[in-house]
């Protein structure tokens, strides 16, 4: 009778094959996780925050569409500044406005002191005249200069408030 039995250096190959086509650790919980927590709406409780912030940003964008506004919002009150202007730079212009107009004035405030200028000239050219508004009177005097300056239509804005 033979003894059949695996040796060790090929059990070893066999484990770092199976380990690689796993994949990463946290990726397959990840992606597990990612269709029942935004199907089940769970983004209320910490632990769907968490698996939410380790998905990659393509698929935080995916998941993130699919939300309700009160689940956005939700979410991104939970997330770092670095983190919230990421997802935000990335999100396209309807959902950036929406997402925007349900946050409190002074998230609205710093969300848009943290933005880069491309995006906070984006951003403002989307809101409605309150908006506008309320932003312009949170920048700084040089801010204010250099925004008149170049917007023109803004100053209108401002004066007719």
């Amino acid at each position: 009778m033979k003894n059949h039995s695996i040796s060790p250096g090929i059990f070893l190959i066999l484990g770092c094959l199976f380990a690689f086509l796993w994949g990463p650790p946290g990726y397959a919980k990840a992606q597990t996780q990612s269709a029942p927590v935004s199907s089940r709406s769970e983004f209320k409780n910490n632990e769907a925050i968490k698996d939410f912030l380790l998905l990659s940003l393509k698929e935080k964008k995916r998941l993130f569409s699919g939300l309700s506004e009160d689940e956005k919002k939700g979410v991104f009150e939970s997330l770092s500044e670095t983190d919230k202007e990421k997802l935000f730079t990335n999100l396209s212009e309807a959902e950036r406005k929406g997402l925007f107009i349900s946050l409190e004035d002074a998230d609205k405030q710093e969300l848009f002191n943290n933005l880069n200028e491309a995006d906070r000239e984006s951003l403002l050219i989307n809101l409605s005249k309150a908006d506008k508004i309320f932003l312009f009177e949170g920048l700084t005097d040089i801010e204010k200069k250099e925004w008149l300056q170049k917007y023109p239509d803004l100053a209108l804005i401002i004066r007719h408030k």
